[in-house]
């Protein structure tokens, strides 16, 4: 009997200890999807575009498209079980007579209404001054993000805005990371340089990811940088999973894959939405696997989202009688462009701020001339959207020499855009590099004179030395007209409709 109750005692023991050496069975992987927008710019209607194949236009975006659209993400994650994050990389008013009525209000209204989680600052939401900032930081009731601002009075940043946020969902604690691009301050319409110090992303980097990681399980960067400075941000921080981006505008039908970092980027004006859908081990908290795509969105396809297009028909009925005025026609399509030539676009504006200020040249930086109009009715709209920013026609007094000086600054790529001129003819080569030397320049047929004085046409944010162009800066002589750069180009084109752009290139590539 003894043995037999040993026996029984021995195999409970080697049964027991059977159990305690079985693996236990791992938690099922916790899933996410994150939706994200960059680069709104106050696109609260849908935009007539192209379409691919040059026939015919098609509508797209549009707050009332997005709303459906993150209203149905919404739902389908809650219904399998996922978790939906929204988040949004900067710029997001400044471009159509919508987004501008209220200086960005109704735009961070909307952003309420859908629920944004967090969002980076952009260069233009400084555009109206830090009083209108932070009259939008007291609306937006979700984090603003940027690590590397600060006030040069204080050394501290501005109330309202954080250098990254932790959002908690489903136990795992996720830190988005801001950043905004430190050439700020060349780039707004505002003048902050005095006020505000802005530190190179490298620099504020390791300090700002280090502070995110102290608080949260996962770490991603959510920025209004540019594309090129975002790879070089995944590549001094390769353990980033994903960098979420916008600024240049860059549509990344794929994420580029910088190491194991994914960098993600819409375009602009609400045409697509990035969708990234991820898993983590809820025990590791490592992030499993992951899926970017981009989503392109038309009212006909997600729908409309019934409360976004309460809020779109209500701040488009405020400007709607001013902004259908109808001011002429296009007989051929306005393309705007990029790069050291010059296009239809930028040709008009330049010839109509040349006029304006009865000027032997003018200048208009690429930057300024933000969308291409197709032919057909041209509305007071067209061309608010064309030139969205308060811009005034200024006069300087410039010599040849002082020309020659931006120009250079132009094709060598100085300047954060290149220039559109009127009334000058420049000749230039490639260099080696891909920069463009200048060869040279010519004035009502005659070589440019360094040292004759011109009277020369640029908008009020060149005029202070926008873009990086010191050398509209420098005159001492100007004078201000106090007409919108916006006004001076519908007048122009007012008297001359209908209008056939011509593709007259102004700065000619030698070799």
């Amino acid at each position: 009997m003894g043995r037999a109750l040993l026996l029984r005692a021995l195999l409970l023991g080697t049964l027991l200890a059977t159990a305690c050496l079985r693996p236990r069975r791992s938690e099922a992987p916790l899933r996410f999807v994150l939706l994200h927008t960059n680069d709104l710019h106050g696109q609260l209607l849908p935009r007539e575009v192209r379409s691919p194949s040059g026939e015919g236009t098609a509508r797209v975006g549009g707050f009332a498209t997005i709303g459906a659209y993150v209203a149905a993400a919404r739902e389908e994650a809650r219904t399998s079980g996922a978790d939906l994050l929204l988040v949004d990389a900067g710029d997001w008013y400044q471009g159509t007579p919508e987004g501008a009525r209220t200086k960005g209000g109704a735009v961070v209204e909307w952003m309420n209404l859908l629920g944004y989680d967090a969002a980076a600052l952009g260069n233009h939401e400084f555009d109206h001054g830090l009083g209108n900032l932070r009259r939008l930081l007291d609306l937006a009731r979700f984090p603003v993000l940027a690590a590397n601002v600060f006030e040069k009075k204080t050394g501290e940043r501005l109330p309202g805005i954080r250098p990254h946020a932790v959002l908690e969902r489903k136990g795992i604690r996720f830190a988005f990371v801001g950043l905004l691009a430190h050439l700020t301050p060349e780039l707004t319409t505002a003048a902050i340089g005095e006020d505000l110090r802005f530190v190179r992303e490298e620099e504020a980097l390791p300090g700002a990811l280090a502070a995110a990681r102290r608080e949260a399980d996962r770490v991603f960067l959510l920025t209004h940088c540019g594309v090129e400075t975002d790879r070089a941000l995944a590549r001094l921080a390769p353990e980033l999973p994903l960098v979420i981006g916008g600024h240049s505008h860059t549509r990344l039908a794929e994420p580029q894959r910088v190491g194991s970092t994914l960098v993600l980027q819409t375009g602009a004006k609400g045409d697509a939405i990035g969708r990234v859908e991820f898993t983590v081990d809820p025990a590791t908290k490592e992030i499993g696997s992951i899926r970017a795509r981009l989503v392109d969105l038309a009212p006909g396809v997600q729908g409309e989202d019934p409360a976004s297009a309460a809020l779109v028909r209500r701040e488009e009925s405020a400007v709607r009688a001013e902004m259908e005025e109808e001011v002429g026609t296009l007989l051929a399509d306005l393309p705007r462009g990029s790069g050291n030539g010059s296009s239809p676009a930028g040709n008009l504006v330049a010839d109509a701020m040349r006029e304006a200020g009865a000027a032997d040249v003018a200048f208009t930086n690429k930057g300024g001339v933000r969308v291409s109009l197709l032919a057909g009715p041209v509305t007071r709209r067209s061309f608010f959207e064309l030139l969205p920013f308060e811009n005034t026609v200024v006069v300087l007094e410039m010599t040849g020499a002082e020309i020659e000086a931006a120009l250079r600054s132009s094709l060598r790529g100085e300047g954060r855009t290149p220039l559109e001129a009127s009334g000058i003819l420049v000749r230039w080569r490639r260099a080696p590099e891909g920069r463009g030397d200048l060869v040279s320049a010519s004035v009502g047929g005659a070589p440019l004179d360094p040292g004759r004085t011109y009277r020369v046409a640029v908008n009020s944010f060149l005029a202070r030395g926008g873009d990086g162009y010191r050398a509209f800066e420098g005159p001492s002589k100007r004078e201000d007209k106090g007409l919108l750069l916006r006004d001076a180009a519908v007048e122009w084109f007012r008297r001359r409709s209908p209008v056939r752009p011509v593709p007259e290139e102004r700065f000619e590539e030698t070799r």
